[in-house]
């Protein structure tokens, strides 16, 4: 089993929680992934939350890279993936049991 309410380590924990939070880059994110395959997915999510870190040099700045160094991003990738084809599914789902109504 997986510490971390099932993700490989506190980091990428933390980083599901904040993703999920912020609703407009997770809808961004469920849309692209359908375009995307996993790994590319990936890399995106981990670039736009990169992309924020302090220029300046300090022991903050040091141990936020750090820290997202150790988010597996590839894991937040497979989930939301699975997220937008789950979606998918219950929205032809829906869309079929309207038509039969």
């Amino acid at each position: 089993m997986k510490p971390f309410h099932g993700w490989t380590n506190a980091e990428t924990d933390i980083a599901n929680g904040f993703i999920r939070a912020d609703r407009a880059a997770h809808a961004h994110f469920l849309r692209v992934s359908r375009e995307m395959d996993i790994g590319e997915l990936a890399e995106a999510i981990g670039d736009y939350y990169g992309e924020v870190l302090p220029e300046m040099p300090s022991i903050y700045a040091h141990l936020l890279c750090a820290s997202l160094a150790r988010v597996n991003w590839r894991e937040l990738a497979e989930e939301i993936a699975a997220d937008a084809e789950f979606a998918a599914d219950n929205f032809e789902a829906h869309a079929q049991a309207e038509g039969n109504a």
